[in-house]
């Protein structure tokens, strides 16, 4: 009977802790980039995917760098 009751202890402990950290995954996501070139880097992070691919081929926000690259990104990531 007391193995049962710990067992169940057990069990229970183990199954919220994982729901927790699933749900703490399911909810973040994070959309950034880093590129360099030529000495001009841009370096920016997004919680969103619109925004990350509103921001992302804006050069004044970019301070014009890495054109190129960051047009690439925007077609990889689908936007």
């Amino acid at each position: 009977m007391k193995i049962a009751f710990l067992s169940s202890i057990l069990v229970a402990t183990l199954f919220q802790t994982s729901c927790g950290s699933i749900d703490k995954k399911s909810k973040k996501e994070d959309y950034s980039y880093n590129f360099s070139y030529n000495g001009c880097k841009t370096e920016k992070s997004f919680k969103s995917k619109g925004d990350y691919c509103t921001f992302i081929l804006d050069d004044a926000f970019n301070n014009f760098c890495a054109r190129e690259m960051r047009e690439q990104a925007f077609k990889s990531e689908g936007c």
